[in-house]
């Protein structure tokens, strides 16, 4: 499992207006990710760059969703198979889920709850 904390985790203690900055983001086999001081779509944008499987321009999967890259691509992500992150266009993991917390301490006994795995952290 591995840990992100981002710039604004000072703020992580204090959520305003109902934004959680601690998540932690997993996939059918557990949890695999805390990170802390992000939102969600920056929260999704690390997962997507340390597990995300990016696509290329000429990735063989993309014909079915199109005649040229751009329009596959842009059909991938209407459909929800695909999304852009800040590392680039990622195929979407459907099981991929993401949970919230109020503190990093709530998301550690959470996290502690579900999986005996050691934290790593990655920034």
């Amino acid at each position: 499992m591995k840990l992100y904390i981002g710039q604004d985790s000072y703020r992580c203690t204090e959520p305003r207006h109902g934004e959680s900055l601690v998540h932690v983001l997993g996939h059918q086999f557990g949890p695999a990710l805390l990170v802390v001081g992000c939102s969600v779509a920056q929260a999704l944008d690390v997962l997507d760059e340390l597990f995300g499987t990016p696509i290329d321009a000429d990735d063989l999967a993309l014909r079915d969703y199109g005649d040229t890259p751009e329009q596959a691509l842009a059909e991938a992500v209407a459909v929800g198979d695909a999304r852009h992150s800040d590392s680039g266009p990622v195929w979407v993991d459907h099981y991929e889920w993401i949970q919230s917390f109020a503190t990093p301490r709530e998301a550690g006994a959470w996290i502690r709850s579900q999986t005996s795995q050691r934290l790593e952290v990655v920034r």
